[in-house]
């Protein structure tokens, strides 16, 4: 028998049928002019079944006639067929009402195109019928009237570029995606293998499909596709049927089994993964001509298994191995509610409301394979896990389960029935169960379901039945530093067994302060419940608007003071369908947007799980309990910089070195000596000592137990950005790893490390430390280095991803021969160093970088040498050089500058040009600019930096860049400029594109001429600007305030609206010019234009003065001219 029995080279006559009359749209996949495969969604006009057609004298043709739309990837994919006749295709058509599917693979025999409608014939040569498995089932109806529309498009991701939140939203909102999958075959392997394409439906419950947080592009699919492994490239196409919007994703995938899996989604339990991580994307709006029928509900598969979070989500879990859990007490409460009490094998930390993962494989034994069970389908992939929120934690090691028997449940069906026979013959065990040996694995904890770390004290809790559970922990955790106001809202069927658990937990909490008030909603009698600062209140039947209404009122807050529902923050927890009482409460004024937090059982309500993934911060919830209320390591919460000093003598030290990153670019890690004997230096060696089992540790019996080094390791996975200062315990952890030790890799999803050393004799030698493969920003900062930075040698290879590299430091020496190596990092786009490097050997060196586009400079140090008497040195540059250069900053003498810019082969797509020229003879400033405008004419932003005695450029010299459409000039200068009004002008009318203009306005000099005049542009001046620049947005002059406008301000021509800042520096004001000024500036400047002054001018007292009185100033110019009168005010007394 061949292995191939179910594939066909022929399309079955049965097939043809079902293609041809019973599918409204076909799915199918094509590659790219790079060999990337893009899906495509095929469909008619109408949005109805018949567009793809069959021929019986052609069996094994289909024929299509489809409508496309702007974005679809086969309008780009078509061009391979028109260049050579050949096009490779696969497609898959569902029967989404009856789960039908079968899929095809073959070759394009035929193309037509006209507009937007375009006709196809397919080859096929493979064809296979699927099981539905895993469809879900929808009434689709025509929806012709459709207005396609390209909402985000971005065919070629670079690095560090995410998915737009809109697309993120539609993945998480999926149940049901299109896989297409490549086969390209080797020369040797052709005959017998040929290439061929793939295409098939993957579905589960809503979220199956998760994204990557860490870098908003890597989507993770829990398959597997045998295409994958040989060839590692996939597109991914969803569909959302209630608005027709499409994405088309393409990128590159990988298969990972076992432990590399469950690193990405700990509770996966098939083993597989697929990751895809997008190189290209289009997300195109109201494209599908077919929709989900109005107030139709789609039905998920049965055999769909649990939604499952990644470790990096908010809630995601981090898998325990190896650990388990001893059942020690039972205590039951009725016939179908118990609490089981377990011992762990190993330390837990739980926050109040987090749940536990157990796995009862131990108990119940592992499940065989099976395909489907049409009689139990939901056993299929029944992997044991059961999830339970914690009821309590007890003070000897152990935590609580309660939890209701479900009907037919495996799990909870095997725990009762062994706790009602031990009622029943051995009822001392039920005390003390230890001696039965009952053990279970211990998966994880997981949950955000907890409470706020901020001392947010009035609270709203929402509960029904068995989801009363979290908020019975969270009464026992209340912290007595506050005074709680908290509304308990409680539909329950048993209140007899629920409200002793209340009021046990009400004993037991540590905060007797405030006020708790608990409305219960039952059919049946309810007890009793005596506590202090606790009101309970009886209602019959069902959770009702009238009664809520009723009970908002001054009962429902403290004695002093009612609480409105705008001010609580509100939980809910409940079994399906209890989110109804959520939305009366909304009703009422509750802002669900912004107050809620929600719940439930892993199990039997997984859509809890469809909530969009959360801000980083949102991962503050999952950490011990001891730093939360901490406040000294609490984040700012409008803070881009947080500055920690590690000073806990807890082991939980380890994960908040880590964890205080989250919400912030940036962390200072300053560590000093800690009570605690394990210092810096000992974690970074026992780190290894644990991950590589080398004997290079100290002190190694001091690491954390293993459930605090999990949690300091997820915490770790979440860290973008990270600042590295040189204090004495780092330079100690040197001296304990070797230099092949990449320290960094502890911190899987680090883009931006900056590297401060603080000290002179700091040495960067051992550089592959602060190496990353994942690294796209390095900055490094070496403010009195000096010796030879970055001996680039083994860390070139662990760079390669890096994007942006910036160096900063004055006195560096040998730093060129680091600066060329930089050759071997090809995906470099931005370098930034300092301007003593900006010269020809580092500008030949870098010129070869392929995607090098802004080769920067900032900061200050010592001059390039040059000598402009001599020969200037000239970079060998090579055709084709900077092929992706568009800003450029060069340093020089200015005749050397023009020799680099004259080259044949400098890059004229320069559009950004920044100048620091180290000495000028005559004229050579003219020569440089004049080779600039005629070599790089498409120059649009202009910036000159010079620190010459001789000052400024004059009018001559700028003069030939007026020839290009200049958008952005900036000059800085030692002394002020220098124009007179007729040039000033010139240069105005010359750049009428200018958006932001900045003439010097802080000169590092401001001297006086022989008449006793700073210098400056004039206010009569201003107005040539205001006239011929109406575009401008900054401008940026040193003003001339002593010689006054000699023009009527009611009749000049005002600056545009445009304008929003007017920089005026280090411009000199004094008390008798200060009238005449503020009221010409007052008829010139828009009024909403911001006044900027430097504060360390020597007159910024006298500017402060004026902007006081400006904008009241121009209020009465607008009212005057409002009310049509002509004269202006008289003097700032009026």
């Amino acid at each position: 028998m061949s292995l191939y029995h179910q594939i066909t080279s022929e399309l079955p006559e049965e097939h043809a049928v079902f293609y041809s009359t019973r599918l409204p749209f076909l799915p199918v996949v094509t590659l790219d002019a790079s060999g990337r495969p893009w899906g495509s969604i095929l469909a008619g006009i109408d949005g109805k079944p018949g567009f793809v057609r069959n021929s019986r004298s052609q069996y094994s043709t289909l024929s299509i006639n489809a409508k496309l739309w702007a974005g679809e990837p086969l309008l780009e994919n078509v061009k391979r067929y028109r260049q050579d006749g050949s096009m490779l295709v696969a497609g898959i058509g569902v029967e989404y009402s009856t789960r039908r599917r079968s899929k095809f693979a073959g070759k394009v025999t035929k193309l037509e195109k006209s507009g937007d409608e375009i006709h196809l014939e397919f080859l096929v040569d493979e064809a296979l019928g699927n099981c539905p498995k895993y469809i879900t089932i929808r009434d689709l109806i025509p929806y012709p009237n459709i207005s396609p529309t390209i909402t985000s498009q971005n065919l070629d991701l670079k690095l560090d570029e995410r998915l737009p939140d809109e697309a993120i939203s539609l993945i998480l909102e999926s149940d049901t995606v299109f896989l297409g999958t490549t086969y390209a075959a080797s020369a040797d392997e052709t005959s017998r293998f040929p290439s061929h394409l793939g295409m098939n439906q993957r579905g589960g419950r809503k979220g199956f499909i998760r994204v990557l947080p860490s870098d908003g592009r890597t989507v993770v699919l829990p398959d597997f596709s045998g295409n994958i492994e040989a060839t590692p490239l996939a597109s991914l196409t969803f569909i959302s049927f209630s608005n027709g919007s499409i994405l088309y994703l393409t990128g590159v995938a990988t298969n990972l089994i076992g432990a590399a899996a469950h690193h990405i989604m700990p509770l996966h339990t098939q083993n597989t993964l697929t990751t895809i991580h997008v190189t290209g994307f289009t997300l195109v709006a109201d494209a599908l001509p077919i929709r989900q029928r109005p107030g139709s509900t789609p039905i998920s598969s049965p055999y769909s298994p649990p939604v499952r979070l990644l470790a990096e989500e908010p809630g995601g879990a981090t898998r325990i191995d190896d650990s388990t859990v001893l059942l020690t007490k039972i205590e039951m409460h009725s016939l179908t509610i118990a609490t089981f009490s377990w011992t762990p094998s190993e330390k837990l930390n739980i926050l109040s409301g987090q749940a536990a993962i157990l796995d009862f494989t131990p108990l119940l034994g592992a499940r065989g394979y099976q395909h489907m069970a049409p009689l139990q389908p939901t056993s299929v992939n029944d992997d044991r896990f059961r999830t339970w929120t914690v009821s309590s934690t007890n003070a000897d090691g152990t935590f609580s389960l309660t939890m209701r028997e479900k009907p037919g449940g495996a799990v909870t069906g095997a725990l009762f029935n062994i706790a009602r026979k031990l009622q029943e013959v051995r009822p001392e065990l039920l005390e003390d169960a230890r001696p039965m040996g009952l053990s279970v694995g211990l998966v994880g904890v997981t949950g955000d379901f907890v409470l706020p770390p901020s001392p947010k004290t009035e609270l709203l809790w929402l509960a029904g039945g068995i989801g009363v559970t979290p908020f019975i922990a969270m009464l026992r955790s209340l912290n007595p530093a506050f005074e709680y106001d908290i509304w308990l809202i409680l539909s329950v069927r048993e209140p007899e067994v629920f409200i002793p658990l209340l009021s046990e937990a009400l004993r037991a909490r540590r905060s007797r302060g405030g006020k708790i008030v608990i409305d219960v909603f039952s059919d049946t009698d309810v007890p009793e419940l005596v506590e202090e600062s606790v009101v309970l209140r009886k209602h019959k039947g069902r959770v009702s608007r009238e009664v809520l209404a009723a009970s908002t009122g001054e009962d429902a807050g403290t004695s002093e003071k009612a609480v409105s529902l705008q001010e609580r923050e509100a939980y809910v927890c409940g079994p399906p369908g209890f989110e109804a009482v959520l939305d009366l409460v909304v009703d009422l004024g509750l802002d669900r947007a912004k107050n809620v937090e929600t719940g439930a059982d892993y199990l039997s309500n997984p859509e809890w799980l469809n909530q969009s993934q959360t801000h980083w911060t949102d991962a503050w919830r999952s950490l011990p309990r001891a730093c939360e209320q901490d406040p000294a390591l609490s984040p700012a919460a409008n803070s881009s910089e947080l500055v920690v000093s590690i000073v806990k003598a807890s082991t939980f030290a380890y994960p908040l070195m880590i964890v205080l990153i989250l919400g912030h670019r940036i962390l200072f890690i300053r560590p000093i000596r800690m009570s605690h004997p394990l210092l810096i230096p000992e974690l970074l060696a026992n780190i290894f000592t644990y991950s590589s089992k080398a004997s290079n540790a100290v002190n190694a019996q001091e690491f954390p137990l293993k459930a605090d080094w999990s949690s300091f390791l997820y915490h770790a996975s979440l860290v973008r950005s990270l600042v590295y200062e040189s204090q004495q315990e780092v330079l100690c952890a040197l001296r304990f790893i070797s230099d092949t030790r990449p320290v960094l890799d502890l911190f899987p999803g680090l883009h931006t490390l900056k590297i401060a050393p603080s000290k002179e004799n700091w040495s960067l030698s051992l550089c592959s430390i602060f190496t990353h493969p994942g690294l796209k920003h390095l900055n490094i900062q070496c403010p009195s280095y000096k010796y030879e930075i970055l001996p680039f040698t083994l860390p070139l290879s662990r760079l390669q991803g890096l994007t942006r590299f910036e160096i900063e430091g004055e006195q560096m020496q040998k730093i060129e021969n680091s600066i060329t190596a930089l050759i071997h990092l090809p995906n470099l786009e931005i370098l930034v160093i300092p301007p003593y490097l900006a010269g020809p050997q580092v500008l030949e060196a870098v010129s070869v970088l392929p995607s090098l586009q802004q080769l920067l400079s900032r900061g200050v140090g010592r001059r390039f040498s040059c000598d402009c008497e001599g020969n200037p040195v000239v970079p060998n540059f090579v055709e084709g050089c900077f092929p992706a250069l568009n800003t450029i900053t060069i340093t020089g003498c200015a005749d050397g500058l023009s020799a680099i810019v004259c080259h044949p082969h400098f890059p004229a797509s320069i559009d950004k040009i920044d100048i620091l020229p180290i000495a000028c003879t005559t004229g050579c400033l003219t020569h440089f600019n004049k080779s600039l405008a005629d070599t790089c004419t498409g120059i649009t932003e202009y910036e000159l930096y010079s620190e010459l005695d001789e000052g400024g450029p004059s009018i001559m010299e700028l003069r030939p860049l007026f020839s290009c459409r200049l958008r952005i000039l900036a000059i800085q200068a030692s002394k002020p400029l220098r124009f007179s009004q007729v040039e000033f002008r010139e240069l105005a009318s010359s750049l009428p594109d200018l958006e932001e203009l900045f003439l010097n306005e802080s000169p590092f000099k401001i001297l006086v001429d022989e008449s006793g005049a700073p210098g400056g542009i004039t206010l009569d001046m201003l107005l040539s600007i205001s006239y011929c620049c109406p575009k401008l947005k900054r401008f940026g002059v040193l003003l001339n305030t002593t010689q006054p406008s000699t023009e009527d301000v009611l009749h000049v021509v005002p600056f545009s609206d445009s304008l929003r800042d007017f920089d005026i520096g280090k411009s000199p004001l004094s008390l008798e010019n200060l009238e005449g000024v503020a009221i010409f500036l007052a008829h010139v400047i828009p009024s909403h234009c911001e006044i900027v002054f430097h504060e360390d001018g020597a007159d910024s007292q006298m500017w402060k003065t004026l902007a006081s009185v400006l904008n009241a100033l121009r209020k009465m110019k607008d009212l005057g001219r409002w009310l049509g009168e002509q004269s202006k005010p008289h003097g700032l007394t009026s």
